[in-house]
């Protein structure tokens, strides 16, 4: 099966991308978090999906971190499980995101980001979706350790789930660190 060897490789650049934006900024704080969204994917028919936690990959459940003082990456991974009745559903959404703060990160500010994203199902059969496209929003600081973000993004799939996603949410995250 030609998903596994994908899905292995994409797993692998973003732990890379984890690891090298943890390297390089060992002196920043990092964010942590989840978020709450909605989801409108049309192909031919329109589904709207409200997640929460969520908004993330066609709003399922999900967690991000950022790492950066401008330039952030974050990485984002949703994972489901649906089992009942004899049958198992599974989804897991993957996206690697690289942004910049027009403010830097220990301010308020507005952020672009480009994105990139994986999705496979395996429900009745499996089916895999890759989607480019690029999000805008403004981050909070709240106190010391609180960031709220407010986002809205676009993103084009490609594969088995051809169509066009629009998404906008609320992020909350946790930053830790120096």
């Amino acid at each position: 099966m030609r998903t596994r060897p994908t899905l292995t490789r994409l797993a692998g650049a973003l732990a890379l991308l984890a690891v090298l934006g943890t390297a390089a900024q060992a002196q920043q704080k990092i964010e942590v978090g989840t978020g709450l969204g909605v989801s409108i994917l049309t192909n031919g028919s329109t589904v709207t999906t409200f997640g929460m936690p969520g908004g993330g990959i066609i709003s399922q459940a999900t967690m991000h971190a950022s790492f950066g003082d401008r330039l952030m990456i974050y990485p984002e991974i949703a994972f489901n499980l649906v089992s009942g009745g004899g049958s198992t559903a599974t989804t897991i959404g993957m996206a690697a995101n690289v942004g910049y703060l027009f403010s830097g990160a220990g301010m308020n500010s507005p952020y672009f980001a480009a994105s990139g994203a994986f999705q496979f199902v395996d429900a009745f059969g499996s089916a895999t979706a890759f989607a480019a496209g690029a999000k805008v929003g403004y981050r909070l600081i709240v106190g010391e350790s609180l960031a709220v973000r407010l986002e809205a993004g676009y993103r084009r799939w490609f594969n088995d789930f051809e169509g066009n996603e629009i998404i906008a949410g609320i992020r909350l995250g946790a930053l830790i660190g120096s």
